[in-house]
């Protein structure tokens, strides 16, 4: 039997956060500065919950309007 797989994807305007969360996720940490996202980016990472091992794919999409049609096709 295969693990349990999630797919995440954080989507908004851009300079809300996004990218952050992603980085709180994955780090554990704040991390206050980082460049803006192009296009799409992700983490891939699993965790354990009551016993059973999940994996976990976080997608953090670029929130400026020259990538919205791009972004779309991620969540389509």
């Amino acid at each position: 039997m295969s693990k349990p797989r999630m797919n995440i994807m954080i989507i908004g305007d851009g300079k809300v956060g996004k990218t952050s969360i992603l980085k709180m996720f994955d780090k554990k940490k704040f991390q206050q500065d980082h460049i803006k996202t192009i296009g799409v980016d992700f983490i891939k990472t699993s965790y354990t919950r009551d016993g059973q091992e999940i994996d976990v794919k976080l997608w953090d999409t670029a929130g400026q309007d020259r990538f919205k049609t791009m972004t779309y096709q991620f969540y389509k």
